[in-house]
């Protein structure tokens, strides 16, 4: 087991640790500074008490940006992978201050290892106590500021879309959207938005086959966008169901005049709004796959899912994921945050609703992510 610890100063453990990488094994002549007295300074422990790994997070007013430095693990537990979790951790802490982008200056011959936490080095290479050294750079936005790009891009789809835009114009809007909002990558297959019109919207595919439609929105027609932004290893995960009319979004879901459209929508809001009201930490995911199925077919709707289930955990890699399927005993307080992304038809029809947020519990209430 392991933990990790936060002082506000360097601690005879910390100092130790840098000591014996960088003083003895490095041959750092200059390894303490001034930086120390402000920086915060991490301690990752194993089997309860023993100081394996450290690194020190502070502000730096020359970046506007928090950095993160003296990375150290001790020689008999390297290869366990303490760097990455150490590294991980300083960057949790940097989002709970409120940081959105931390610089580091690394080892030309570490470069490789941070670029695999999503680090990207800019700036010439320079030489400090006779080692290389290259200036990275990594974005650390939270959960709720990726989901905020998500939403801010609907909301300006909204107000873009028209009748005659084809999808793939729609696509490079959402996508450019999110890019110039912060996002750095697309975590599903690298497809920032998905993007389906009229029958398309009752097809389910993995992004890994997933091609945008050679079509053009019609003067009455339906949209369904699914966003999947990323910042760094943080993702969001963002679908709604628009209908245009009269060549115009509607806005309110109440305002829509087709009956079959308006109430496919509002069967999408039924169904978030009973989720709020009947999940807790204890229930499993696969008790609300049976409960959601049930009500969804009991309302005369078909559950359109390619792999039939109905969301999925958030977690850091997407190979992570655990779904809202059959026979996931685990517990949805088990994890941090999960989406609930429920795609619909009425039965024999040829158009579908799809409606996707992110939720989390805090205090035992469910909540949804914003």
């Amino acid at each position: 087991m392991s933990c990790f610890k936060v002082y506000k100063s360097l601690t005879e453990e910390a100092a130790y640790i840098r000591t014996t990488v960088f003083v003895r094994e490095q041959g750092v002549a200059d390894e303490f500074d001034d930086t120390d007295k402000a920086a915060e300074h991490i301690v990752m422990y194993v089997d309860g008490d023993v100081p394996a790994a450290t690194c020190r997070y502070y502000w730096n007013e020359a970046y506007n940006a928090y950095s993160i430095g003296r990375i150290a693990v001790l020689k008999q537990f390297r290869g366990r992978h303490f760097g990455a979790a150490l590294l991980r951790e300083a960057e949790e802490r940097i989002r709970g201050a409120g940081g959105g982008k931390v610089v580091l200056a690394a080892q030309r011959q570490a470069q490789k290892f941070y670029e695999k936490q999503g680090y990207a080095a800019f700036g010439d290479v320079f030489l400090e106590e006779h080692c290389a050294h290259i200036m990275m750079v990594k974005t650390v936005m939270t959960y709720a500021q990726v989901q905020s790009i998500a939403r801010q891009t609907i909301d300006y789809l909204k107000s873009q879309i028209s009748a005659g835009m084809s999808l793939s114009e729609i696509r490079r809007l959402a996508e450019d959207k999110m890019l110039s909002l912060g996002a750095t990558s697309f975590w599903y297959w690298d497809v920032g938005a998905f993007v389906f019109a009229g029958e398309d919207t009752v097809l389910s595919v993995s992004g890994k086959h997933y091609i945008t439609a050679d079509r053009l929105i019609a003067e009455n027609d339906i949209i369904t966008v699914d966003l999947s932004p990323q910042a760094g290893d943080i993702w969001g995960d963002f679908a709604r169901t628009i209908i245009i009319e009269n060549e115009r979004v509607v806005e309110t879901v109440g305002d829509i005049f087709n009956d079959e459209w308006r109430e496919g929508l509002q069967m999408e809001d039924k169904l978030h709004g009973e989720l709020i009201l009947w999940a807790a930490p204890d229930k499993t995911f696969e008790e609300l796959y049976f409960y959601m199925n049930d009500l969804i077919a009991q309302s005369g709707y078909v559950n359109l899912d390619f792999m039939g289930n109905l969301g999925h955990s958030i977690e850091r890699r997407k190979e992570d994921r655990i779904y809202i399927e059959k026979g996931n005993t685990r517990r949805l307080g088990d994890v941090n945050y999960f989406t609930f992304e429920p795609h619909i038809s009425r039965r024999q029809s040829v158009y579908g609703y799809k409606k996707e947020n992110i939720y989390f519990f805090e205090n035992g209430i469910l909540k949804e992510l914003e």
